[in-house]
């Protein structure tokens, strides 16, 4: 295998920046361009001049399985690769494929210069504090961060970890060279509204409500029927459609011909069999939520379809390039984009306008074939006799009416909706009230919802949420999880400042795993409360098989394969009652069978070894007493424990 000419260039351009000496650098290639590829040559051709070991980061399993396969084929068989996930770890393999969150759980295993060359996929996802923690506990002589879209929704950049962008070919240019195929693009707006009669003169409205002004929503049973007219139109077309949610996605796959879908919710064999079937032409479509943003390579796709919206240009550009790769006789790819907002609309005709710019290049040259990159179509009933351009302009002048309030001017707005509610006013009804700009524009003159409360002299509320809608919930947590990339956890939603609590989100949905499940993100064993007895008892075997002993709660808690210790005490009973169920030898520190007096004869064995009362803590991690928890349920406390001992009690509380 031989890079490509655009490969061989940034190749050429990372030796160089080595030489320079750089230790670090940034590549930006478009999805479906091979940044594995440049990464894999990249290696190969720094370890021709220097032995040593390299570290392959990122958080998407099937990422590191066909990456590492990649590096195989290209790399021969002079190394030894292994993976280092959840499932699986080789941590004496020559080429680490590792997972952020098993690398952060076992980083301490590895000296932090055990790595010579470290690159990090989709190194969009670095800024997080998990991925954070991670790149800089290792000392590599060089650091590669590879990704297709550097924009991130919180602004971090990833210069600060990587260095400069060494070498950028993004989606618009790899187009217009011909390295992706043009795009079709259809905004089905068939229910906008008349553009002429939304907005009275000198009127100023927040963007919510001129989105509820502009589009009005169509039925799934709709949009089925208008997907299903425009596949046939295109026969033999391969199409992927992107959904809000799990059950929304279920839904539009049983209302279209041929589709299955693919969530979290289904198993990675589930998944592989789908996309396999997929590859092979026995499934036209494919459903799902976010399951092929990153790392699936599926290059015959050539129909994309938008059902949910994203304020995140990383998510709408991964989503938006699966449909964009070469394929034997595929000119082009088609988009049906069905997201009703003017925020999308920008997006698009921005994307409009850079493929339609003309290069200097292309000025110069002598070429005169007038190829479109991009064909826009607003397919809205009432603007059949109009140029999209004419739309644009309206919508243009539209956004001048949105933004035209000034910081004084917010400020009152704000400190009016709270004098007559009582209190600080959430983002939700501040964005509503029709007096109110939206919450665009706020952040736009403030930088931050909190930073506009605290210039209006109102209480910071940080876990707003309460009154938002299950969408905008899940927007949310969608938005964390591609930043971690995984599910947050409920600690995580509600530390990050710019999300509602879990209790709201609970409030809602009924349970967290509810709510990750409707998002489309995968729920966390540690918190299932379905597994079986039987399925319990076979992870705390498995478990005490590696380990050649009986696991700790806390060995079962920390462990990604298993559930909570919890949830084995919710089905059983106690710790102890799980551990007799699966035919494992209890840990006397959690005995509750112990006597009285055998409690007692532990803690002043101890304290005659100490010379003085032992602490809780000492109780507790001495292997030959029991917990000081069981203690205290035979005596009521740990003093009167102390009392009946014979000890002297410390006056300081013992917790």
């Amino acid at each position: 295998m031989q890079p490509r000419k655009y490969q061989e260039e940034a190749l050429r351009i990372l030796r160089e920046t080595r030489k320079n000496g750089a230790k670090s650098a940034l590549v930006v290639m478009a999805t479906g361009l091979g940044k594995t590829v440049v990464s894999a040559f990249d290696v190969k051709q720094y370890m021709y001049h220097n032995k040593g070991r390299a570290l392959f980061l990122c958080h998407n399993n099937g990422i590191l399985e066909q990456n590492m396969i990649m590096f195989q084929y290209i790399l021969d068989g002079e190394f030894t690769y292994g993976l280092f996930n959840g499932l699986t770890k080789a941590p004496e393999a020559d080429f680490i494929f590792a997972s952020f969150q098993t690398m952060l759980d076992h980083k301490e295993e590895f000296d932090p210069d055990t790595f010579s060359y470290i690159v990090v996929d989709e190194a969009h996802h670095a800024p997080a504090k998990t991925f954070q923690k991670v790149i800089s506990y290792f000392r590599p002589d060089f650091l590669l961060g590879m990704t297709a879209t550097p924009e991130r929704l919180d602004g971090l950049g990833l210069e600060s970890i990587f260095g400069p962008v060494v070498y950028n070919l993004g989606l618009v240019e790899a187009i217009k060279e011909e390295l992706l195929v043009g795009i079709d693009y259809h905004l089905v707006l068939d229910e906008m509204a008349d553009l002429d009669s939304i907005v009275v003169e000198g009127e100023k409205i927040s963007m919510n409500e001129l989105n509820r002004r502009l589009f009005i929503p169509k039925r799934d049973e709709e949009i089925a029927s208008v997907i299903q007219e425009q596949l046939s139109k295109r026969p033999g077309s391969n199409t992927m459609i992107f959904c809000r949610s799990i059950e929304h996605a279920e839904k539009m796959s049983e209302l279209l011909e041929n589709a299955e879908v693919v969530h979290s919710k289904m198993s990675a064999e589930q998944c592989k069999d789908t996309l396999d079937r997929f590859r092979m032409g026995e499934l036209s479509t494919i459903v799902s939520v976010d399951q092929l943003n990153e790392g699936i390579d599926l290059p015959h796709a050539d129909v994309i379809v938008f059902l949910r919206s994203t304020v995140s240009k990383t998510i709408f550009y991964q989503q938006l390039g699966r449909g964009l790769r070469l394929h034997d006789g595929k000119d082009k790819a088609t988009v049906l984009d069905f997201v009703g907002n003017y925020e999308r609309i920008g997006v698009v005709a921005k994307l409009q306008e850079e493929l339609s710019a003309t290069s200097k290049d292309d000025a110069d040259s002598d070429n005169e074939s007038n190829k479109e990159y991009f064909v826009l179509n607003i397919e809205a009933k009432q603007f059949t006799d109009r140029k999209v351009t004419n739309i644009l302009s309206i919508l243009e002048s539209i956004d001048a009416i949105t933004y035209g309030w000034s910081r004084d001017e917010l400020i009152v707005q704000v400190q009016m909706l709270a004098k007559e509610l009582g209190r600080t006013p959430t983002i939700k009804e501040f964005d509503q009230d029709p007096r109110t700009a939206s919450f665009h524009t706020v952040v736009n003159r403030f930088g931050s919802w909190n930073k506009f409360l605290e210039a209006a002299g109102l209480k910071v509320n940080k876990k707003h949420g309460t009154n938002l809608t299950k969408d905008e919930l899940i927007a949310q947590v969608q938005m964390l999880a591609k930043e971690l990339g995984r599910a947050p956890t409920r600690k995580e939603f509600d530390q990050d400042p710019r999300t509602a609590s879990s209790g709201a989100a609970i409030n809602k949905f009924g349970s967290w795993n509810k709510f990750l499940e409707a998002a489309g993100l995968k729920v966390n064993v540690k918190h299932s409360t379905n597994l079986t007895k039987d399925e319990l008892i076979v992870q705390v075997q498995m478990l005490a098989k590696e380990l050649g002993r009986t696991p700790t709660r806390k060995e079962f808690d920390q462990d990604p394969r298993t559930a909570s210790s919890g949830a084995a005490i919710n089905k059983f009973g106690s710790w102890n009652k799980f551990l007799e169920a699966a035919g494992l030898k209890v840990n006397v520190k959690h005995s509750t069978n112990l006597t009285k007096d055998e409690l007692i004869v532990q803690v002043q064995m101890l304290a005659k070894e100490l010379g003085r009362t032992p602490t809780r803590k000492e109780f507790d991690q001495d292997p030959r007493t029991a917990s000081s928890g069981a203690a205290i349920n035979k005596f009521g406390s740990w003093n009167k424990f102390l009392e009946a001992a014979g000890l002297k009690v410390n006056n300081k509380r013992q917790k």
